[in-house]
Protein backbone atom coordinates (compact mmCIF):
# COMPACT_ATOMS: atom_id res chain seq x y z
CA UNK A 1 0.00 0.00 0.00
CA UNK A 2 1.27 3.48 -0.89
CA UNK A 3 1.29 5.72 2.18
CA UNK A 4 1.96 9.01 0.38
CA UNK A 5 -0.17 11.40 -1.65
CA UNK A 6 1.22 12.61 -4.95
CA UNK A 7 1.60 16.28 -5.77
CA UNK A 8 2.50 18.57 -8.64
CA UNK A 9 4.95 21.45 -8.39
CA UNK A 10 4.36 24.79 -10.11
CA UNK A 11 6.06 28.18 -10.04
CA UNK A 12 3.29 30.77 -10.54
CA UNK A 13 5.86 33.57 -10.45
CA UNK A 14 9.53 34.10 -9.67
CA UNK A 15 10.26 33.26 -6.03
CA UNK A 16 7.03 31.32 -5.40
CA UNK A 17 6.71 27.54 -5.59
CA UNK A 18 3.46 25.68 -4.95
CA UNK A 19 2.98 22.00 -4.19
CA UNK A 20 -0.58 20.95 -5.10
CA UNK A 21 -1.57 17.60 -3.64
CA UNK A 22 -4.02 15.09 -5.11
CA UNK A 23 -6.33 15.76 -2.12
CA UNK A 24 -6.56 19.46 -3.10
CA UNK A 25 -4.34 20.94 -0.39
CA UNK A 26 -1.60 23.36 -1.44
CA UNK A 27 1.73 24.18 0.19
CA UNK A 28 2.96 27.58 -0.96
CA UNK A 29 6.65 28.40 -0.42
CA UNK A 30 7.90 31.90 -1.10
CA UNK A 31 11.48 33.08 -1.21
CA UNK A 32 11.33 35.87 -3.74
CA UNK A 33 10.77 39.61 -3.62
CA UNK A 34 7.89 40.58 -1.36
CA UNK A 35 7.98 37.45 0.82
CA UNK A 36 8.84 37.21 4.50
CA UNK A 37 12.12 35.41 3.82
CA UNK A 38 15.85 36.06 4.03
CA UNK A 39 18.79 35.58 1.71
CA UNK A 40 22.55 35.27 1.75
CA UNK A 41 22.62 37.50 -1.35
CA UNK A 42 20.17 40.35 -1.96
CA UNK A 43 17.08 41.24 0.02
CA UNK A 44 13.34 40.96 -0.42
CA UNK A 45 13.13 44.31 -2.17
CA UNK A 46 15.60 43.47 -4.95
CA UNK A 47 14.23 43.64 -8.47
CA UNK A 48 12.67 40.46 -9.83
CA UNK A 49 15.15 38.27 -11.61
CA UNK A 50 18.09 39.12 -9.38
CA UNK A 51 19.80 36.09 -7.93
CA UNK A 52 18.82 35.14 -4.39
CA UNK A 53 20.21 32.40 -2.19
CA UNK A 54 17.43 31.88 0.39
CA UNK A 55 18.16 31.09 4.02
CA UNK A 56 14.52 31.15 5.14
CA UNK A 57 11.10 30.95 3.52
CA UNK A 58 7.52 32.18 3.79
CA UNK A 59 5.06 29.27 3.89
CA UNK A 60 1.29 28.98 3.63
CA UNK A 61 -1.08 26.02 3.45
CA UNK A 62 -4.41 26.25 1.66
CA UNK A 63 -7.29 23.80 1.84
CA UNK A 64 -9.12 22.53 -1.27
CA UNK A 65 -11.49 25.55 -1.10
CA UNK A 66 -8.57 28.01 -1.15
CA UNK A 67 -8.86 28.98 2.52
CA UNK A 68 -5.71 29.31 4.60
CA UNK A 69 -4.86 26.93 7.41
CA UNK A 70 -3.47 29.30 10.08
CA UNK A 71 0.17 28.42 10.70
CA UNK A 72 0.56 31.05 13.44
CA UNK A 73 -1.86 32.77 15.82
CA UNK A 74 -1.27 36.19 14.26
CA UNK A 75 -1.17 35.37 10.53
CA UNK A 76 -2.16 32.71 8.03
CA UNK A 77 1.34 32.64 6.56
CA UNK A 78 4.54 31.96 8.47
CA UNK A 79 7.59 33.98 7.55
CA UNK A 80 11.28 33.29 7.97
CA UNK A 81 10.89 29.51 8.28
CA UNK A 82 13.87 27.18 7.91
CA UNK A 83 14.21 24.62 5.13
CA UNK A 84 13.77 21.93 7.82
CA UNK A 85 10.33 23.32 8.71
CA UNK A 86 9.33 23.47 5.03
CA UNK A 87 10.40 19.84 4.58
CA UNK A 88 8.53 18.79 7.74
CA UNK A 89 5.31 20.44 6.53
CA UNK A 90 5.74 18.83 3.11
CA UNK A 91 6.26 15.43 4.76
CA UNK A 92 3.10 15.79 6.85
CA UNK A 93 1.03 16.87 3.85
CA UNK A 94 2.10 14.01 1.61
CA UNK A 95 0.89 11.31 4.03
CA UNK A 96 -2.34 9.44 3.26
CA UNK A 97 -3.52 10.13 6.80
CA UNK A 98 -2.79 13.90 6.56
CA UNK A 99 -4.93 15.88 8.97
CA UNK A 100 -4.86 19.65 8.40
CA UNK A 101 -5.40 20.16 12.14
CA UNK A 102 -1.82 18.90 12.58
CA UNK A 103 -0.60 22.10 10.91
CA UNK A 104 -2.74 24.65 12.75
CA UNK A 105 -0.35 26.96 14.61
CA UNK A 106 2.52 24.63 13.61
CA UNK A 107 4.95 27.52 13.15
CA UNK A 108 4.39 29.17 16.54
Amino acid sequence: MNDTITYTVTTPRAGLTQFTFANGYVLSVGAGAGHYASWVVGDRYDREGSQHIPTSYEVAVLDPNGSFIPLTSCDDVAGWQSLDIVQTILGKMERDNFNPKDLELFCE
